[in-house]
């Protein structure tokens, strides 16, 4: 009698083919890089969770960090001139970011939309964090502050209605946040060491991407910086936004030897370096970035200016405030 399973062979198939995902997942998930024509990208606009983190009477303005501190809630509102939260500016800033997106072609989903969130997670409109994406998928990652535990639920939550495959979960002692995660190019992605992402965390990536074919530089950040977006963002296919000091020697070699060219932020607008590149050459910059915006547009690329000064109080820029989940390959 022959066995029944020969009837059905074992065909083993690339959990990153477009084939693949398409029929079984609706689309063709990921992205291999940072600068491609952006399609669909998740975003959470800010609400109740930041109303919730100052009315209450154990905010206190702390004079030695320049912000409202909730030590209760373990939150946090950089304000240095003692301002509250301006919620209308700060929502509408936000609502123009998501327009821009739209205008240049993003599907723009808002993580919350249809879940019953709960208001006790601060961080939630910095995105970024909570997962980042590779080819074929999603990797959900593990909040290291205490007031961010368990935001990652409600990412994951979402990408099961999108029905967007998981790659990879940061698990065990692991702990790492999507601010903190890159490509180089579609075979070399980057990876951020602090207090934010462990070795550990940085072990469980490198053998999910290896996996897919793709190389893992790991940078070390230094002093109390949290994520490379902080010292580094890709802007074209040959270009990146960075500011040296906040990067080893090792990897601006790694960058010359790359081919990419670096285009130094001010210092003094730090919030540059964390901009969003929606398609090759083209980014999204803080407003208020005007000798770095001068910079980007000597060196070739396309600036679209944003006023997003409000929502950078909340801890996060552009590139925070958004996580995307396709873009178009690039070579």
């Amino acid at each position: 009698m022959k066995n029944i399973h020969e009837l059905f062979p074992v065909k083993p198939v690339r959990s990153d083919d477009p084939d693949y995902l398409r029929q079984w997942r609706g689309r063709t998930w990921g992205l291999n890089n940072d600068v491609g024509q952006i399609r669909t990208v998740l975003m959470k606009r800010p609400g109740q969770e930041v109303t919730n983190l100052i009315n209450t009477d154990v905010c206190k303005f702390e004079d030695e960090y320049g912000a409202w501190v909730n030590k209760d809630l373990r939150g946090y509102w950089i304000s240095p001139d003692r301002a509250m939260p301006d919620m209308d500016k700060m929502q509408a800033q936000h609502d123009s970011f998501a327009q821009i997106l739209r205008e240049e072609g993003a599907e723009v989903i808002y993580v919350d939309e249809g879940l019953d969130i709960d208001h006790d997670f601060r961080g939630m409109t910095n995105v970024r964090d909570v997962m980042f994406s590779v080819p074929g998928g999603a990797v959900i990652c593990r909040m290291a502050p205490a007031f961010r535990f368990g935001e990652e639920q409600w990412v994951q939550k979402k990408l099961a209605e999108l029905n967007m495959p998981i790659a990879g979960t940061i698990i065990g002692e692991g702990v790492f946040e999507g601010g903190s995660f890159g490509f180089l190019s579609p075979t070399v992605a980057y990876a951020g060491h602090s207090k934010r992402g462990n070795w550990e965390a940085l072990r469980q990536i490198e053998s999910t991407l290896q996996s897919l074919g793709i190389e893992l530089v790991i940078i070390p950040l230094v002093g109390h910086s949290l994520h490379t977006d902080s010292a580094f963002t890709m802007a074209d296919v040959d270009k990146a936004l960075y500011i040296p000091g906040r990067l080893p020697w090792w990897f601006l070699e790694k960058m010359e030897d790359l081919g990419i060219q670096g285009i130094e932020v001010d210092p003094k607008e730090r919030w540059a370096v964390n901009s969003l590149t929606v398609s090759p050459g083209k980014v999204i910059v803080p407003a208020e970035a005007e000798v770095s915006i001068e910079r980007m547009v000597k060196a070739g690329l396309e600036v679209v200016p944003l006023e997003y000064d409000e929502v950078q109080k909340n801890g996060g820029g552009l590139h925070c405030t958004t996580n995307p989940l396709v873009r178009d390959s690039v070579h």
